[in-house]
């Protein structure tokens, strides 16, 4: 005889879900107070205590997972230093993934992988152990793989969660949209000063909002892949108040992304609604591009043209010049380890030797701001071809549902859920041109969209 988790929860004590919440609470105080007080001992009994009462919320179902993860996203970490970040997403996804081997363990079920191609995968994980292998920086290969390797199972675990729940791809993405505007109008406040602010615009009173992220960049990326869903919300509201509500959301999740003053996720934006035009979305993608110049134009104005000074600058910020030889450095250690690359991690370090070749390097950062280059230097010709085969056969998975919804269904919501899951894809794999798009949280937020297509491929295919 076999424990169902499913028949067990239905049957459950409602005293031990209300136990389970109050050590929840009991854990989130502790940690809070502790942070306050600066004492690590009761920081970890809350953490602990937390962890164990998350654990049994979600592998009992009593609480759904993923909508808790997506808030979790944008939230600042529990513990950063230098070296070691901590962000509740971090924490979170690893609950995610215990729970649901914990769940799946009891009900004895198979696992449902929906539409993930799951050979395109299997050849990334393959690289990544090759590369691993031959990595010089034994340390950065083993942080950097189980990294990769922790973001790719909750890929695996995210499809088959939204795959057996019809109806959750919907909760989550409404979810996505509305923490999208909070971390806007958050990022708003940093960037005018309400909010203490790092990163300051040189020649301006205002500063490049971070949000809960170690730099402007990734809560620009995090913007720029949520704000479809945002728009989501627009498209399908309903009633005055609703529709002005929604429109606020949708307000401050763009005056958010334009507060980071990041270019390559704004251009991004731009770019990426163009894939729209293949699914029949011409007047839409037309109506996303004049209200985007619209907003541009507007918050330029009330900034005192801090926007279009960000822009015109472009051609003469050294920086950007700096992305580029820093990805040049990228494609000269592919060409000198083209088989298995410098190993997972190994691009900070190998610029001490390849970082030399390059004329007018002097920013040494750990990445190649572009997330195919960056993959290519790090595992070689196998995992650069496995991630994009992984990536394209995904964007394909997505249009197909779109465009297979469009030709037997004319339900609304249906097909707007469909678009809005391509069209933020999309945007993330336009953005990875320019950004390394695995770091913390933003990993989390492909993988969590990629599940989502894949859940609606496999109900398309039912």
């Amino acid at each position: 005889m076999t424990w169902n988790a499913g028949a067990w929860t239905g049957r459950a004590d409602p005293w031990l879900a209300g136990a389970s919440v109050g050590m929840l609470g009991s854990g989130l105080f502790l940690v809070i107070a502790a942070l306050f007080t600066s004492d690590i001992v009761w920081a970890g009994i809350g953490g602990a205590m937390a962890s164990v009462s998350l654990l049994l919320l979600f592998s009992t179902g009593w609480v759904s997972a993923l909508p808790v993860l997506a808030v979790s996203l944008a939230l600042p970490p529990a513990y950063a230093s230098e070296s070691i970040r901590l962000g509740p997403a971090l924490l979170v996804t690893g609950l995610v993934i215990a729970a649901w081997i914990l769940a799946r363990g009891i009900e004895h079920r198979s696992i449902s992988f929906g539409g993930l191609p799951m050979s395109w995968l299997a050849l990334f994980l393959m690289a990544l152990a090759m590369s691993s292998g031959f990595a010089t920086d034994r340390g950065s290969a083993v942080r950097e793989t189980v990294t990769l390797v922790l973001l790719f199972a909750f890929l695996i675990v995210a499809t088959d969660t939204l795959s057996r729940r019809p109806g959750s791809v919907t909760t989550v993405a409404r979810v996505l949209g509305w923490v999208a505007a909070a971390a806007g109008g958050f990022a708003v406040l940093e960037s005018v000063g309400v909010l203490p602010g790092e990163f300051a615009v040189a020649g301006t009173p205002y500063f490049r909002a971070t949000g809960g992220f170690a730099w402007p960049n990734e809560l620009a990326m995090y913007l720029a892949i949520s704000l479809p869903f945002t728009v989501m919300l627009v498209r399908e509201a309903s009633g005055s108040l609703g529709r002005v509500v929604a429109m606020l959301a949708l307000g401050l999740a763009m005056a958010g992304l334009v507060s980071t003053f990041s270019r390559g996720s704004w251009l991004a934006t731009v770019i990426a609604p163009g894939v729209l035009l293949f699914v029949s979305e011409r007047g839409f993608v037309l109506r996303v591009w004049l209200v985007a110049a619209a907003v541009v134009l507007v918050l330029d104005l009330a900034t005192g043209g801090a926007v279009s000074g960000r822009i015109a600058e472009t051609l003469t910020d050294p920086l950007v010049g700096q992305r580029f030889v820093l990805t040049q450095a990228g494609v000269l250690m592919f060409l000198a380890h083209p088989l298995v690359g410098v190993g997972p991690g190994g691009f900070e370090a190998g610029l001490d030797e390849f970082g030399l070749l390059v004329p007018g390097l002097w920013d040494f950062v750990g990445s190649a701001h572009n997330t195919y280059v960056h993959i290519a230097a790090e595992t070689g010709i196998l995992g650069v071809v496995a991630l994009v085969g992984l990536l394209f056969s995904t964007l394909w998975t997505l249009f197909r549902t779109v465009r297979d919804w469009l030709d037997a269904s004319g339900e609304e919501q249906g097909r707007l859920l469909r678009v809005t899951v391509f069209w933020s894809f999309a945007v993330a794999c336009t953005i990875a041109f320019a950004e390394w798009t695995f770091a913390q949280g933003i990993g989390q937020l492909i993988m969590l969209v990629a599940a989502m297509g894949f859940a609606l491929a496999r109900e398309r295919a039912a």
